[in-house]
């Protein structure tokens, strides 16, 4: 069988702090780490392990413009799972440790929230297309056995067609209904009483404050405009390197030139930490360390927190640290660690001349993590 081709690059999320454009960045951030696979990929995953989904369907949830339904947002992930495991040499290193259940509840996490959101008053209505929420353990149980998210696929070699469901009866159906809305009208009251209490909880840290003080709400660090700052004396690791606080990615040692490099990213209740470690594979009198952070989500890299470093390395093996480096990014969206060397002293990565450059980048991590 021919491996389908990568995925292109996807259009920026529309509203990335909403509910629905944090359930279609975590999505695009599981896809990014299985290997970034072509939603005809995705699609070939869900139809080879019995129920299968559109190529529409799966690109359609990852926009973060229109609500899935929940079937379909969880075959999306099993699907990167399937796909990761089948194609390890294109996966990144932590989905070694990917668990699908684990997964697929984070995912139905994401999904409850948006959809409790979109059932809030004021808050437009699903789009067509889309269905209430419904876990894929019920859905044997639907009345409605090809919905719109459904799209039967071209044939495939080795696919089994989804069966056809039993009907229920329109009293059960009915009585389904009722209970799904209850349980959105239950959550939206949650949400709003939470949102109240958070609110009260800030006007009361605000006015507390110290006169002449002021609170710095998390946010992007302000990037330097049209100033040159000189470059971090590279560090020199001890016991083995810099252990970043948190839950980290790194790359692992990757051959660059003259040396390889190792760029990590470790993510905290209170911020994003990441560096990068160098290590000669010959002599270097001057390099010039670079490394970054990309948003997955938008796509863009941060130029703002851009750190270079110069460094000496004059023996085989000796190793050399640009980072730590920490910032506080937007919330809600995925995010990698990106690094390059150039030989000679260099203040911005010679890449970053091509807009679509990543350099040698981190498996994604979302920020703040999700709380358990």
């Amino acid at each position: 069988m021919v491996r389908p081709r990568a995925g292109r690059t996807p259009s920026p999320i529309p509203d990335p702090d909403s509910p629905l454009g944090r359930l279609a960045g975590y999505l695009r951030g599981l896809r990014e780490q299985a290997g970034d696979p072509s939603f005809e990929a995705l699609s070939y995953e869900t139809k080879r392990t019995g129920r299968g989904y559109s190529q529409s369907s799966l690109r359609s949830a990852a926009t973060g413009k229109v609500l899935p339904t929940l079937d379909v947002a969880e075959a999306f992930v099993r699907a990167c799972v399937d796909y990761a495991q089948t194609n390890p040499e294109l996966a990144h290193s932590a989905t070694r440790d990917w668990v699908a259940k684990e997964l697929v509840g984070e995912v139905v996490r994401y999904y409850q929230n948006a959809a409790h959101h979109s059932a809030l008053p004021g808050q437009p209505a699903q789009a067509s297309g889309t269905s209430a929420p419904k876990s894929s353990t019920s859905a044997a149980a639907s009345n409605d056995p090809t919905s719109a998210d459904e799209e039967p696929g071209p044939a495939t070699p080795g696919s089994v067609s989804p069966l056809p469901e039993p009907e229920r009866s329109g009293a059960k159906a009915l009585r389904r209904r009722r209970r799904l809305a209850l349980t959105a009208i239950a959550a939206a009251l949650v949400a709003v009483t939470v949102l109240a209490a958070s609110n009260l909880v800030d006007h009361a840290d605000q006015a507390g404050a110290s006169p002449g003080s002021s609170a710095t709400p998390p946010g992007p660090e302000p990037a330097a405009e049209n100033t040159r700052r000189a470059p971090e004396p590279a560090r020199t690791p001890t016991d083995g390197g810099t252990v970043l606080a948190g839950r980290s990615q790194c790359r692992g040692a990757s051959p660059k030139g003259p040396a390889t490099i190792n760029p990590c990213i470790s993510v905290t209740g209170d911020a994003l930490h990441y560096l990068v470690r160098v290590t000669a594979q010959e002599p270097i009198s001057d390099l010039a360390i670079h490394v970054w952070l990309i948003d997955v989500t938008t796509g863009q890299r941060l130029t703002n927190t851009l750190r270079y470093c110069q460094a000496t390395l004059i023996a085989v093996d000796q190793t050399a640290e640009c980072g730590p480096a920490t910032t506080r990014p937007e919330p809600g969206h995925h995010y990698v660690a990106a690094a390059d060397i150039t030989v000679g002293h260099v203040e911005q990565p010679p890449l970053w001349k091509n807009p679509g450059a990543t350099g040698l980048s981190t498996a994604g991590v979302l920020w703040p993590p999700p709380t358990r």
